[in-house]
């Protein structure tokens, strides 16, 4: 193992202990407990679930609307399922600026990675 710094959390949450090692490039090591009764610790956690879900609900989005391309909406609007042609018609103008769509999706995407 090389002589990098690692900073090891130890989450101590129903009696179990769960570690993760991020390597840092100083020569030492330290530990932080995360306390679990702490206001900023829920904070955290919170703001961990919201990144997640908005990560996931733009991947979604990104393989739903990117999936469908004008020729299917196009048949879609003029189907006989009332339902079908009021989605198509909703999605339509969302779907016709491809790339503004597709550029607004990968920010949507990569945002919480950030």
């Amino acid at each position: 193992m090389p002589t990098s710094r690692y900073i090891t959390y130890v989450l101590p949450i129903l009696s179990h202990t769960f570690v993760s090692s991020l390597p840092l490039s100083a020569a030492s090591s330290e530990t932080v407990i995360a306390d679990p009764t702490s206001a900023s610790f829920w904070l955290k956690m919170l703001l961990i679930l919201l990144l997640v879900l908005t990560g996931g609900l733009f991947a979604g989005l990104t393989i739903g609307l990117m999936s469908i391309d004008a020729n299917n909406l196009e048949v879609l609007k003029h189907s006989d399922d009332p339902v079908k042609r009021y989605h198509a018609e909703k999605i339509e103008p969302i779907r016709k600026d491809g790339h503004l769509l597709l550029c607004t999706l990968l920010l949507g995407v990569s945002s919480p990675l950030r």
